[in-house]
């Protein structure tokens, strides 16, 4: 089985024959102006707190600013002039209202891969089945912290998130020791943090549920049979 992440599943479980035209025949619709938003941030924060790691700062706005400035100047996010402000407030937000503690942060962007048993194994490696980059994993008092950012306008529920649980399970695996869990969503849009506690139970329902979606995928590829199943809208 081809290894898949939360999204593709996400997807096929949503519609079978939309996953099929857009994930096999690469016929995908152009992201929205929220999605390309989403990724513009996302990369914003990504990369000043990898710099923020490396130099041993908590925080500095100015310097996320400047990061914010450099990924704009290097074009290919598509967004358009009028959208910057808004942009670069939301990676304001979050550079002074999330810092990074060095001493508990033990992953910014994570690339974890599972095998069909729920292991760790890398990245690339044949035997992954399910794929997922973490936002940021943290490790504090015996705690695992799964901390994902939201730039959307919706503030989501951690308790009733399948995706949190996900990384939760696959953040297990990089520490099986511990047997506590949380997951963290962020909305800078808003200035909120949800969070909520993760069972192991709810963590390994989650995995079980991506793993299924993945055999289905398997056997719609075998058959060629892709249902339509049309939303609300």
């Amino acid at each position: 089985m081809s290894a898949i992440s939360y999204s593709q599943a996400k997807l096929f479980s949503e519609c079978p024959a939309k996953f099929k035209a857009e994930r096999i025949d690469g016929i995908r619709p152009e992201a929205s102006l929220p999605m390309k938003q989403g990724s513009f941030v996302h990369l914003a924060i990504e990369t000043y707190s990898k710099r923020l790691l490396e130099i041993g700062k908590e925080k500095d706005v100015d310097l996320a600013l400047a990061i914010a400035e450099d990924t704009w100047a290097a074009g290919g996010h598509g967004l358009p002039e009028i959208i910057k402000e808004e942009s670069f407030r939301l990676v304001r937000t979050v550079a002074d209202n999330v810092p990074i503690r060095r001493a508990v942060v033990v992953g910014v962007e994570a690339a974890v891969a599972l095998d069909h048993r729920g292991r760790l194994v890398p990245f690339d490696d044949q035997s992954a089945v399910v794929r997922g980059r973490l936002d940021r994993l943290e490790i504090e008092n015996g705690v695992l912290t799964v901390w994902d950012l939201k730039s959307g306008r919706v503030i989501d529920d951690p308790r009733e998130s399948v995706q949190l649980a996900l990384y939760v399970a696959m953040g297990r695996a990089i520490s099986p020791d511990l047997e506590e869990f949380e997951g963290k969503l962020y909305f800078p849009r808003h200035g909120v943090e949800r969070v909520a506690k993760v069972t192991a139970g709810r963590a390994d329902a989650a995995l079980k549920w991506v793993l299924g979606i993945g055999e289905k995928i398997k056997a719609a590829k075998a058959s060629g049979v892709f249902p339509e199943t049309p939303g609300a809208g």
